[in-house]
């Protein structure tokens, strides 16, 4: 970026997302799916990559995400309803 603190400002639409101008970005090394770690300090938002290494995650076993997937689980009348919901467009 030319400027040493560059700023831009961005307008927040209803949905309450904004987007992260492309210098920045690039600037950031920021790509699609990249994770970003957001805190409240005072009156501001902070906003920082998140550079996660493979050290960082943790691999599950298949049992931890059967009772994962055990917790979770949701009655089969609101499973119907978010696959209509998703199939129509609404979600």
């Amino acid at each position: 970026m030319s400027d040493e603190n560059p700023i831009r400002v961005v307008q927040i639409p209803a949905r309450g997302q904004i987007t992260i101008p492309s210098e920045f970005r690039r600037s950031l090394g920021l790509a699609d799916g990249s994770l970003l770690q957001m805190q409240l300090v005072g009156d501001r938002i902070e906003i920082r990559p998140l550079r996660v290494t493979d050290s960082q995650l943790r691999e599950y076993t298949e049992a931890e995400i059967q009772q994962f997937l055990e917790k979770d689980k949701i009655d089969a009348t609101t499973a119907a309803t978010v696959k209509r919901l998703l199939a129509e467009g609404a979600l």
